[in-house]
Formats: C-alpha cells, structure tokens, sequence
C-alpha cells in the first residue's frame, strides 16, 4: 500500500461545495478524489498547468487559450521521437547468436 501524507489545504466555500459534489458523484471520498485530481495536474504538461492556473493573461477568452494549447500541443506530437536503437540492437545481436533465428 502507498504511504499517506496529510496535507491540509484552505479552499474557497465554492471549491469545497465542487469537491464534496464531485466526490459524492463518483462514489469516493473528497481526499481519494482530490489526491487523483491532483495527480493527474501534476502529469500534465507545463503549457497546460499553466493554462488551468490561468497564466495566460495575454488571451482574451478560454476558447483562445484553449486553441492556443491545442495547437502547440498538435506541433509538439509531430516531432518525432527519437529511435530507440538498443532494444533492436540487442534483438539482432541475439538474432545473430542463434545463426539468424
């Protein structure tokens, strides 16, 4: 099992009220839902971490922000990975070994 860590937080009566909503919907308690909320903000990309905390000023309305991210979001998964040559490597090194089987 995980380790717990308990870290109080202050909230807004209007974030508590969605948190208590939120969690009684989906059948959990508000510190389950909040710690997967939370870990799924964390694994999201900077851009868009910065978009939910509302860095972006410069945008006049969440729709431009929203497309904003969208399209970096698109330009970033076009550039392609790099190849992982080691596991292919390795596979016909023993390939190799074996005669080519």
């Amino acid at each position: 099992m995980k380790k717990k860590i308990s870290v109080p937080i202050n909230l807004t009566p209007i974030a508590k009220k969605a948190l208590e909503g939120a969690a009684d919907k989906r059948g959990m308690t508000q510190t389950v839902y909040a710690s997967r909320v939370l870990e799924w903000f964390i694994r999201q990309p900077p851009l868009v971490q910065s978009g939910i905390l509302g860095h972006f000023s410069q945008f006049s309305s969440r729709d431009a922000l929203t497309r904003h991210i969208a399209q970096v979001m698109a330009e970033v998964s076009q550039v392609k990975p790099a190849r992982r040559t080691t596991a292919g490597t390795a596979r016909q090194a023993g390939r190799a070994r074996r005669g080519g089987r």
